[in-house]
């Protein structure tokens, strides 16, 4: 999270960064997917890493914790990709 908002890929490339057929139309895409995914990620991925990380220390690692934050990131990382495209459709002409 942090370390793709601090560092984010200058080139488009096939193996860092926000990497979809969108994102990869044109450099103006490029670079705003790169910094838009980057801050939804730490909008939504941060907040739920520290509930994790609290829940682990009061609670212990269960099943139905296990479960229920994968769940919470698997939707986190679909939101982002949801709302990131979303946003690049509305670029494209």
């Amino acid at each position: 999270m942090v370390f793709f908002k601090s560092f984010p890929p200058k080139n488009i490339n096939s193996w860092y960064g926000y990497r979809t057929a969108k994102s990869r139309i044109s450099k103006p895409n490029w670079d705003f997917a790169q910094r838009y995914s980057a801050n939804l990620s730490l909008i939504l991925l941060f907040p739920l890493l520290l509930l994790q990380v609290l829940l682990y220390a009061i609670c212990g690692s269960t099943a139905l914790i296990d479960l229920s934050i994968l769940t919470c990131w698997l939707l986190c990382f679909s939101i982002i990709i949801y709302k990131t495209e979303k946003r690049l459709k509305q670029m494209t002409p």
